[in-house]
């Protein structure tokens, strides 16, 4: 049975019945406990588990607020038929999208971590953990000299007020971009934002109510987790492997809840790093086309590719409009010019329009028209065959000096493309304990458990490799390797020093 092989944790800060649910829920998903499946008594789970009954009984409960079990007289509790099976030759109906919008605003935004910048505030601190581009490359020359001829050429114009959609030019620009991938896109599809947090921002705004379900990967960007938990819907995660999402546990999702939209970033997934197989995205999108669900597609990473260009986006890939796509230059440019966009159906733009002209009127005129004119010369291209060659430098260099430091204490994976390392430690470290002692060394990271909805990857952490200059990186690497190895130190006199004892987990 599998439900006696659950483990639990009692050191982790995740409640015990939270994991009980979790570890239930994904052997329902992953079809190991299969529909009409009845499920242990509580009270002989409770005895299995070593926990109260009453443990138990709030994991079935919450289990069952999701639609995974149902409870039936005579039967005891069972695992929740699926909703039925659609023809694959379906007739697809194009989507409405007045059902999808919000129909009240959300109030009381706020963030629920902290941001790890407040505790590193020393000018000695090497960062392991901003993800930026590296200042020193960039094209200041450039923009300054196309910014000059703006202002003076146009400057009563570039200082005025703009409309809200943004520079027609540089939404053309865009919108030829997709052209040229073989999707047809006309600039009124196209609204120009104040980097991609603002596009997420908005389309939460408009789209989601608090009672709504959103489906992430796991782990996922933390800026998408911070917008989400403050528009209130509930958020379910799918795994990513090697490949991406599992498309597979996501249809299992699909086919037992109304899900409102799901949220992805396919290439090279912030912070794993992972690129979303070709094949992988043609399932998506056909679920999305079958269950009737937006896609929301993340994309700041997709140009920065360093060995096989990756496959065409789902917005490029998609036939039924059914993809909103985010882009940005903030990765591949400045990220201080926050400019970036939305790619979707015109009801969607046009529902967005009067919540964008609420938040900033409209986003900076003359940083639109000076993007435009760095992208219509030629000058975008340029200034990315440059910059992949570094990034891949760096690339290897940081994961060089992990080999040579710590490869017995902690496992990495190799990205094609963005800026991440994702990082798992070894021997029951975890990376909050890590970042302490890591602050003594004056170097940064980030803890892997902020991009989980659950914060339980506490032995995950990124590393991030665009920002610093070459010769920084090494020293980077020995500082985090010193700060590893004192943990690690500490980790084995605090287990040998632990007195064996049995209680009940309660």
């Amino acid at each position: 049975m599998p439900l006696t092989e659950i483990h639990l944790d009692p050191k982790s800060r995740i409640p015990l019945y939270l994991q009980i649910k979790e570890q239930i829920k994904d052997l329902i998903l992953k079809d190991i406990l299969p529909e009409g499946k009845r499920l242990l008594p509580t009270r002989e789970l409770a005895r299995i588990l070593g926990v109260n009954r009453s443990t138990i009984v709030s994991a079935y409960n919450e289990l069952l607020a999701e639609g995974f079990i149902e409870s039936r007289v005579g039967r005891g509790t069972v695992v929740m038929k699926k909703k039925p099976a659609q023809e694959s030759d379906y007739n697809y109906e194009p989507l409405n999208w007045s059902e999808f919008f919000a129909y009240f605003p959300k109030t009381n935004h706020y963030s629920l971590y902290r941001d790890s910048d407040s505790l590193f505030t020393q000018e000695d601190i090497i960062s392991l953990g901003t993800g930026v581009p590296d200042p020193k490359y960039y094209p200041f020359n450039d923009f300054q000299k196309i910014i000059s001829k703006l202002l003076k050429e146009k400057g009563r114009i570039m200082l005025q007020l703009s409309s809200v959609e943004g520079c027609y030019p540089l939404r053309e620009t865009i919108a030829d971009w997709f052209n040229f991938e073989g999707k047809s896109t006309s600039p009124g599809e196209v609204l120009i934002t104040s980097g991609s947090n603002q596009g997420l921002y908005l389309l939460a705004e408009t789209l989601l109510n608090p009672e709504d379900l959103v489906v992430v990967e796991n782990p996922t960007s933390m800026n998408a987790l911070r917008i989400f938990r403050a528009a209130g819907p509930k958020i379910i995660d799918i795994p990513v492997d090697e490949t991406g999402m599992k498309v597979d546990i996501l249809e299992n999702l699909l086919s037992r809840q109304r899900v409102k939209m799901v949220y992805t970033v396919p290439t090279f997934q912030n912070p794993s790093g992972t690129v979303l197989s070709l094949s992988r995205r043609k399932k998506l999108l056909d679920l999305a086309y079958k269950y009737h669900v937006p896609i929301i597609e993340d994309d700041p990473y997709s140009k920065l590719y360093y060995e096989r260009i990756p496959p065409l986006s789902l917005k490029a890939l998609d036939k039924h409009n059914n993809v909103i796509y985010l882009g940005t230059f903030s990765k591949i440019l400045f990220p201080g010019l926050r400019i970036g966009w939305i790619v979707a159906a015109k009801p969607v733009i046009k529902q967005l329009m009067p919540v964008k002209r609420l938040v900033d009127l409209h986003s900076n005129t003359l940083e639109q028209h000076a993007f435009y004119e760095y992208c219509n010369q030629g000058l975008l291209e340029k200034h990315l065959q440059k910059v992949r060659k570094i990034y891949a430098k760096k690339r290897d260099l940081t994961i060089a000096a992990l080999k040579k430091c710590c490869s017995n204490l902690i496992d990495w994976n190799k990205p094609e493309g963005g800026y991440y390392l994702w990082c798992q430690l070894r021997g029951g470290l975890n990376s909050t304990d890590l970042l302490r002692e890591a602050f003594y060394e004056k170097v940064e990271f980030i803890e892997g458990k902020i991009f989980s909805t659950k914060e339980d990857r506490e032995e995950w952490l990124r590393l991030n490799f665009s920002y610093l200059d070459e010769d920084l990186i090494e020293e980077g690497i020995n500082r985090f390797s010193k700060a590893l190895c004192k943990l690690r130190k500490r980790h084995k006199i605090g287990s040998s020093k632990e007195v064996s004892s049995v209680k009940p987990i309660i």
